[in-house]
């Protein structure tokens, strides 16, 4: 990433590259600490919503649809800001999107692994 800013049309300096890490870092803790809150809010509308009130392991994979969402859609946007030279802050919340998942989502998967075994 450091290539594409310093050149231009960007033209950042080295700590300006190393600024953009920010955004990850901000959405690092938002999945860390918010993720597993998110996870039940999500877990709990399907408890509500099923018979018996029990929650069984694959009704937890629902709550991956949120990292499966913001993932991709973090990389279309870092792809299309790249490729046509949008301002500096699409670069930075499509960074921050896939930094998201890449937390979010594998938390989920151990919790589902967790409760199945």
């Amino acid at each position: 990433m450091s290539s594409l800013l310093e050149a231009p049309p960007y033209l950042f300096s080295t700590q300006q590259v190393g600024l953009m890490k920010i955004a990850a870092i901000i959405r690092f803790l938002i999945a860390c600490l918010g993720g597993g809150k998110l996870s039940d809010i999500i877990n709990n509308a399907i408890v509500r919503g099923s018979p018996g009130q029990n929650i069984w392991p694959e009704q937890r994979l629902i709550s991956l649809v949120p990292g499966m969402l913001f993932g991709p859609a973090g990389c279309i946007l870092l792809a299309f800001a790249c490729g046509n030279q949008l301002p500096w802050i699409s670069i930075a919340v499509g960074f921050a999107l896939v930094s998201f998942a890449s937390v979010y989502t594998p938390n989920i998967a151990i919790t589902y692994i967790v409760h199945r075994h």
